[in-house]
């Protein structure tokens, strides 16, 4: 069972059952059964202060994930996470896309649960090819 707790503490609420299907999808596709995923939606100053405190990156950024407990596929302990959304960066790169927040925040979370699942695009350009391609293939999927 995937359960999901949800704080949206910046921007306009997002409806919180396709927050939850981005997220519970994401994680099925990768073989995550049993999780415990909080999300929160926050303002660039909280996000900056994170992305600093835990990065030591100055700077607002669209997304973070924390894995609070490490998480390897196929064992039967669940997995437990945070995935950090930044709504007004969100906004921006929907502007830059040319396309809507909520397109660019089901992005984001698709991001966070994978890197939650052990995806990493930092470690390698071969770890960064292949979360990408799940990426894509998940915001296809979730459109359909």
């Amino acid at each position: 069972m995937i359960k999901i707790e949800i704080n949206q503490q910046d921007g306009k609420k997002i409806e919180e059952a396709k927050l939850k299907k981005i997220v519970e999808r994401t994680l099925g596709a990768v073989g995550v059964k049993n999780a415990a995923v909080s999300i929160a939606v926050i303002g660039d100053e909280e996000m900056k202060k994170m992305n600093n405190f835990y990065r030591g990156k100055n700077k607002t950024t669209d997304v973070l994930s924390f894995t609070y407990e490490s998480y390897k596929s196929g064992f039967k302990k669940p997995l437990f996470g945070e995935i950090v959304i930044c709504y007004p960066q969100a906004v921006r790169q929907a502007k830059q896309q040319k396309h809507g927040v909520v397109e660019e925040i089901k992005m984001l979370l698709v991001h966070g649960a994978l890197h939650l699942a052990g995806y990493d695009h930092e470690k390698s350009l071969k770890e960064a090819g292949i979360m990408e391609d799940l990426q894509n293939k998940m915001v296809k999927l979730l459109n359909s």
